[in-house]
């Protein structure tokens, strides 16, 4: 099953790789990660696509899949969302890991800049969020971006009340956002 390119970006962000670095892991080339992402592949690859699956599996980030279709990107679990956005503090320090609101706005399609207005924040709110380095994350601005997630369709994948990843609601929504997802025909390519 092919992996939609604004999710893959989004795994990417969780992880925190640059297509390079992802690219190494598989063995494809920076070019071939970035038509992926941006949906531009000549065609559907499976054992490309399993490569890729496993690179994230292996660090403990998974898809998030209803009936065949990807829809978000989760880690496995609180230690892999501790390690990899809470920069090894204890989650009970943290509201919110940092690499899944910057995964969510990967999925949405938004740069940072175009994201801020939509939130209402400025970058430098957003910014060192997603970067991890806000220990105590202010709860009106958790508010404003969980708001903003769902208004466009998003929602977290919770453990113990932390977000450990995010997906589209549904299979509707996800065919807005990444538009290789077809509902009525699971796995089907970009």
């Amino acid at each position: 099953m092919p992996i939609p390119g604004r999710l893959l970006r989004a795994a990417r962000a969780m992880a925190g790789y640059t297509r390079e670095q992802l690219g190494s892991l598989v063995n494809l080339s920076e070019t071939v990660i970035r038509n992926l992402e941006n949906e531009r592949a000549q065609r559907p690859d499976l054992y490309r696509n399993y490569k890729i699956r496993a690179a994230f599996e292996k660090i403990g980030i998974s898809f998030y899949v209803v009936d065949a279709i990807s829809l978000g990107v989760w880690y496995d679990d609180i230690e892999m969302a501790v390690l990899h956005s809470f920069q090894g503090k204890p989650p009970q320090q943290l509201r919110m890991p940092g690499r899944v609101v910057r995964a969510g706005r990967e999925m949405i399609g938004l740069t940072i800049r175009q994201f801020a207005p939509v939130t209402g924040l400025s970058i430098g709110a957003i910014q060192p969020l997603e970067q991890g380095l806000i220990d105590r994350p202010n709860l009106t601005t958790l508010a404003i971006l969980e708001k903003a997630f769902e208004d466009h369709g998003l929602k977290y994948l919770t453990e113990d009340g932390i977000p450990i990843g995010i997906a589209y609601e549904n299979t509707e929504i996800a065919q807005k956002y990444a538009p290789g997802v077809d509902p009525k025909k699971p796995g089907t390519p970009p």
